[in-house]
């Protein structure tokens, strides 16, 4: 179930609810009665809100295709961002992590390798900061 199904299902509860407690919008109703509907109510959000939670979990291998990165590696960050931030649920006695959707862009992998080597910049003397000067310029 998704998000949208699940907000539709409670709307459509919601409805039925005061329709029937409500009849044309007017009437009245006892303390139990409400606290019967409300109840009512609560039991049918918590099942779908349950469910859409559930089944909206993804895997190892989710995660390394929505990535485009091997499932080995997003173990790896997993571990690491699980340690760190609380980051997906490893189920226990197993190599299995579960992810919510939220979770995917933490997981993202940053560039891989050692950062390019820049050339230092030549400033003017009157900046204040030192010339690096060429060996033919000496």
């Amino acid at each position: 179930m998704d998000e949208k199904s699940a907000r539709s299902l409670y709307e459509q509860r919601i409805n039925n609810l005061v329709e029937s407690l409500l009849p044309n919008g007017a009437g009245t109703m006892t303390e139990t009665r409400l606290r019967t509907a409300l109840s009512q109510v609560a039991q049918v959000a918590f099942s779908a809100g349950e469910s859409y939670a559930l089944l909206s979990l993804l895997t190892v291998d989710d995660v390394a295709e929505q990535l485009g990165v091997s499932v080995r590696r997003v173990r790896a960050i997993a571990k690491i961002k699980h340690e760190q931030f609380g980051i997906g649920f490893q189920v226990p006695n197993t190599a299995q992590w579960l992810f919510r959707p939220s979770e995917i862009e933490s997981l993202r992998p940053g560039v891989v390798g050692r950062p390019a080597k820049t050339q230092p910049t030549q400033r003017a003397a009157d900046d204040g900061y030192a010339v690096r000067k060429n060996e033919s310029e000496k």
